[in-house]
């Protein structure tokens, strides 16, 4: 379905995403974040370059390798080999998962789904992506939310940024390919005060 190899070549000189950038205007001073499904660091080098501490995920050793690469030498950042569907998530000011979460089967993406709610600390803050329905990658298997099933899945979270894009365009190795994206950031409300 993906050529891996084409992707990760690509990777390495791709700008990173500008849901990040939206990510950018809430996010506080300092923090830790989580970056699920790493590929080649951008993300986790945006937290980095802000001064925060990152564990970046991913299962192909060649994004550990690409993101050991772009960040080595930089401090407080961990690169962990690892299947999200498995292992446990530390608590987290922010967490990522950026085309990431489509590749999961169902009963993956509702393990990671309420793990990073667990992980997340109030105000803490999520990035995510989801394919709709009209994506081509439906037809190849990846997993797709319908408008209403995200709507369900944000219930509870404080939606700061919700765009959802539909086009005819490339994939990062240059395949033709119709996108149809749900583009999310939210937040974990902070408790009411008591009185």
């Amino acid at each position: 379905m993906i050529d891996w190899d084409a992707y990760f070549g690509a990777m390495r000189t791709m700008r990173l995403h500008p849901l990040y950038e939206e990510l950018a205007k809430h996010l506080p001073e300092h923090g830790y974040a989580l970056e699920l499904g790493c590929g080649a660091g951008q993300g986790a080098e945006f937290f980095a370059d802000r001064g925060w501490t990152v564990t970046a995920y991913d299962i192909d050793p060649r994004a550990i390798e690409a993101t050991e690469e772009r960040l080595a030498g930089r401090p407080g950042i961990d690169v962990v080999t690892a299947d999200i569907t498995t292992i446990d998530f530390p608590h987290a000011d922010a967490i990522t998962a950026g085309f990431v979460l489509f590749l999961l089967d169902a009963d993956g993406f509702g393990r990671v789904w309420s793990k990073i709610r667990e992980a997340l600390s109030p105000g803490g803050l999520l990035l995510a992506q989801f394919l709709g329905p009209n994506d081509d990658w439906a037809s190849r298997g990846c997993l797709t939310h319908s408008t209403s099933e995200i709507n369900e899945l944000l219930r509870g979270y404080e939606v700061l940024h919700r765009e959802e894009v539909e086009r005819d365009g490339k994939t990062a190795w240059g395949e033709s390919k119709h996108w149809h994206v749900h583009h999310v950031i939210a937040r974990v409300p902070e408790p009411s005060p008591t009185p």
